[in-house]
């Protein structure tokens, strides 16, 4: 699913204008950035938390370059899901 039909589909089942639920959508992921970006996390129930995650730096050894190299500590969003939603994903039927 991507962004458009995601945005058709809260249109859809909210009652929305397609440009409202876009709205909404961007909105909400802009508010969603923002809080990460001040180090804070989020959680939404019965879905998850997102919450930023320090990369410490790690060795590792370059084929190209036949040395070792060292990778930079860096921030990445990390997603916890909460245990229902897990338990739900648990309980749909396998797909082919």
């Amino acid at each position: 699913m991507n962004k458009h039909e995601l945005t058709h589909e809260l249109a859809v089942r909210c009652g929305l204008s397609e440009l409202e639920s876009q709205q909404l959508f961007d909105a909400t992921f802009t508010v969603l950035t923002e809080t990460l970006s001040e180090n804070q996390s989020v959680t939404i129930p019965d879905f998850g938390t997102f919450e930023n995650h320090l990369r410490r730096p790690h060795k590792y050894f370059d084929l190209f370059r036949k040395k070792f190299m060292v990778t930079s500590k860096k921030l990445a969003v990390t997603f916890r899901p909460a245990h229902s939603f897990k338990e739900t994903l648990h309980d749909l039927p396998e797909h082919s």
